[in-house]
């Protein structure tokens, strides 16, 4: 059966298509092609039902193989209606409805999506938990600066005290040096 399909292409050419597979007589299985006005959309009405046809430029008077290849032109699948459709798709049955039933069935055991209130109230607990955990963080760097604070001191306590010791023990040494200076 025999149906039309069309090609753009550049306008004022003379177009054919050839039947694929390419056969050795170049003349069989020709289609010319006529461009509607001068739009470069060329078209015919002989093309045959799953047939592929290679669409060309004549270059000479008749079509030849050293014509330039310029595009192709697939049949439109013939024979689709509502049982191929079906079976293409595993569902050979004519009934439908029963076949979307049963996915109604094994969607049933599905378990909803939690709620929208209950995903946000997840979120903020685990915002609150990780406030918490971050709290807890900078107390214990607190804690641990006191600590480092309060040894520095006892630090600086000892030193001083140390210190002290020894400035008195040199004034001490300084007074007996004195007083053994007078004698």
């Amino acid at each position: 059966m025999a149906y039309t399909d069309y090609f753009q292409f550049t306008s004022g050419l003379t177009l054919y298509g050839k039947a694929r597979p390419y056969n050795a007589t170049w003349a069989t299985g020709v289609v010319a092609m006529s461009e509607n006005g001068s739009t470069g959309e060329y078209s015919s009405s002989s093309f045959v039902d799953d047939t592929q046809y290679g669409v060309f430029i004549r270059l000479g008077g008749s079509p030849a193989s050293s014509d330039t290849p310029i595009g192709s032109i697939y049949p439109t699948p013939a024979g689709l209606d509502a049982s191929g459709i079906r079976s293409a798709v595993g569902l050979a049955s004519a009934n439908l409805d029963d076949q979307l039933s049963d996915v109604d069935t094994a969607l049933a055991g599905i378990p909803e999506p939690p709620s929208e209130s209950s995903i946000v109230a997840a979120i903020n607990a685990d915002a609150t938990q990780t406030t918490a955990r971050t709290n807890a963080a900078t107390a214990a760097t607190q804690a641990t600066t006191a600590a480092t604070q309060a040894t520095t001191a006892a630090t600086q306590s000892t030193t001083a005290a140390s210190l002290s010791t020894a400035i008195k023990s040199r004034t001490d040494l300084i007074g007996t040096i004195r007083s053994l200076i007078r004698w």
